[in-house]
Parts: structure tokens; C-alpha cells; sequence
């Protein structure tokens, strides 16, 4: 994507999708079309673009993209940095996205995004972390817990059998995970930094260690050569040939065992170096971690939440409602409701959620 020349229009010099994501940077990507499932026969998807699966996303295998559409996911590992759209459902699947998800289905899914989802169908044993709103007018919740920036919109929470449900609106839960997730990728690459300066600081040592038996050898060796030197020159001293040999010897002895130190050196100093340049490179990559986490928190923390829970049909006791700092279990059978969570006049309850019955 260029610049136009008076600042006002982006261009883009290929074809593709234009995107702009959570950094606010705007891209145009290529398709990439799996025609089936993602599976042994496909391997994982790393794609720095679009992907279409018409298929299934199968159990134990990475797709990575920018937009992905698919028939379903069953048991993968999804990162997407744009929309996520399911013609089915989701199952006990990890899924982490920048974008929008639509799906008919959750059902042990782990769901972490920047945006908004939609879901019309079952809602069932699920983790949903969201910076934006929930959607499912047309489904059920059972067993879940939910969070969402934006607030949520749901026809049924519960059964009467199912485990109890947690509902969470306008506390950004999303911010501290991915605090959370940041951080322990950093102490990750300070702790393999840690291990790779321990290492090097190893070689070192050695590399010192073998330099001073280079100069000991070449002391040694220096020594030898100076008694020859000696010994050719007094002319008159009866010397015996053969001593003046074995001198000659000791000193090849000795300089081939210094030249093998000096290789032996060099080895080690390479070592040295690949340890100095993958440090480099983790530290390289703590800086980009560090750059990514400001602009996505920045981005996030501008959006203002909404403390509130709708339910159109009917909500089960033993659900729990929770706003940024108030929450309450509910011990009674509801139809169709708002939860909302509002100031008080109380410096000791500083906030409270509230009930009003919703208009069929």
C-alpha cells in the first residue's frame, strides 16, 4: 500500500483483501484456498494472507492468517490477525483472533479477540475473552464463561441441569490476558538470554584458558628455537647432530599443537559469536514484543466498554453476573432482562448491578 502524493487516499499496488489491523496498519493480502480440511496432508497453514478452508480445520493442527473462512474447526490452534468466519461449528479448539468471529457453534472452545462475535447457535463449556460485544440472540449458554468488553445480547443462559454460567460486561478482561500473555513472552526471551550469557561466558572462559596456553606453548617454543640458535652457532662444542634434531622436532611437536589451540580457539570464538547473535536477536525480539503490546493496549483501552447484560428469553439460578468491580448470583428464575451495573452514592459499594425486566 502507497501514499497517494497529496496525503489523502491509500493505494494499493496489488491485488487482494485491504485490512487494517489492531495496530492500525493497512495491508492488502493475497488468498490462499484449501480445497478439503487441514490435515496431515496439508500440514499447518502459515499464511500471510487470506485463507479459505472448504473443508475442516483438523484436531492438532495450526492455522495462522490474516481472514480465515472455514466449514468447521474441530481440535486446532487458530491465530488470525482479521475476521474469523465458521460456516459450522467450533470444537475444543484454541482460538485467538484480531478480528470478528461468526460461528453456529462453541462447544469447549477457548476464544480470545479484539473484536466482536456472533454466535447463533449452542454455547457450551466455553471460555470467551472478548474487547468487544456478544451475540447470541438466537442460542443458549451453558456452562460458560464470558467476558466482554462491549457487553452481550443472549436469549438463554442455562438449563436447570447444566453447571452455572459466568457472565462478565464492560471490564475489559481481554487488556490483562494479553498484559498477562506479553509479559510471559518477554520473561521467556530474558530467561533463554539468561541461559545463552551463561554459555557464552563459558566460552569465553575457554577462549582465555586456550590463549594462555598458546602463550606458554609459544614461550616454549621460542626457548627451543634459542637453544638451537645457541648450539649452531658455538661451532667448536662437540654437539651432536642428533641433539640439535630432537630440538628440531620438539619445535614442529610444538608449533603443530599451537596451531591446533589456534583452530581450537577460532571454534570457540564462533560459538561465542552465535551466542552474542542470538542474544542480539532475543532482544531484538523483546523490543518488538514491547512495541506490539503499547500499540494494541493503546488501541484497546480507547475502546469504552458497556457494563451490560441483556437476556431475551429466560436466565437460570446459580448464574453469575459481574460487572468492573460489582457482581451477584442469581437466585431466582428470570425472563427476559437487563443487568447493569451502575454508580453508587456508597464510597464502601462503589458500584452495584442492578435488574430491569425487559419489554417482550
Amino acid at each position: 500500500v502507497v501514499l497517494s502524493e497529496d496525503g489523502t487516499r491509500l493505494i494499493a499496488d496489488r491485488d487482494g483483501q485491504p485490512s487494517i489491523d489492531a495496530n492500525g496498519a493497512v495491508s492488502v493480502f493475497e488468498s490462499l484456498t484449501i480445497k478439503g480440511d487441514v490435515n496431515f496432508k496439508t500440514g499447518n497453514i502459515k499464511f500471510r494472507g487470506n485463507v479459505l478452508v472448504t473443508g475442516t480445520v483438523r484436531e492438532g493442527f495450526i492455522v495462522e492468517c490474516e481472514d480465515l473462512t472455514a466449514n468447521e474447526i474441530n481440535g486446532a490452534v487458530i491465530r488470525t490477525s482479521g475476521n474469523l468466519q465458521i460456516s459450522n461449528g467450533i470444537v475444543n479448539a484454541d482460538i485467538q483472533t484480531q478480528g470478528n468471529v461468526q460461528a453456529k457453534f462453541l462447544n469447549r472452545v477457548k476464544l480470545y479477540g479484539f473484536k466482536d462475535v456472533m454466535i447463533t447457535r449452542e454455547i457450551m463449556e466455553s471460555t470467551i475473552i472478548i474487547s468487544g460485544a456478544l451475540n447470541n440472540e438466537t442460542g443458549r449458554v451453558t456452562a460458560s464463561t464470558i467476558c466482554a468488553g462491549k457487553g452481550m445480547t443472549l436469549k438463554q443462559v442455562g438449563t436447570g441441569k447444566s453447571e452455572y454460567s459466568v457472565l462478565k460486561a464492560g471490564s475489559d478482561d481481554l487488556i490483562q490476558w494479553l498484559e498477562t500473555t506479553y509479559d510471559a513472552k518477554i520473561e521467556d526471551c530474558t530467561k533463554s538470554i539468561d541461559i545463552i550469557n551463561e554459555q557464552k561466558n563459558k566460552y569465553d572462559n575457554i577462549f582465555n584458558s586456550l590463549h594462555i596456553d598458546i602463550a606458554g606453548r609459544t614461550l616454549a617454543q621460542e626457548k627451543i628455537l634459542k637453544r638451537i640458535d645457541y648450539l649452531k652457532s658455538r661451532k667448536k662444542l662437540k654437539v651432536s647432530k642428533e641433539e640439535i634434531k630432537e630440538l628440531e622436532a620438539s619445535v614442529r611437536k610444538a608449533d603443530e599443537k599451537i596451531r591446533a589451540v589456534f583452530a581450537q580457539q577460532d571454534n570457540i570464538l564462533e560459538k561465542s559469536k552465535g551466542c552474542e547473535e542470538k542474544i542480539n536477536a532475543l532482544n531484538n525480539e523483546i523490543r518488538q514484543i514491547q512495541t506490539r503490546k503499547k500499540n494494541i493496549m493503546e488501541s484497546l483501552r480507547q475502546n469504552k466498554g458497556s457494563a451490560e447484560i441483556k437476556i431475551l428469553k429466560k436466565l437460570y439460578p446459580g448464574t453469575k453476573i459481574k460487572g468492573t468491580q460489582a457482581s451477584m448470583i442469581i437466585k431466582q428464575e428470570f425472563g427476559p432482562s437487563r443487568f447493569k451495573e451502575i454508580d453508587t452514592q456508597d464510597p464502601e459499594i462503589p458500584k452495584l448491578i442492578i435488574h430491569q425486566p425487559l419489554k417482550p
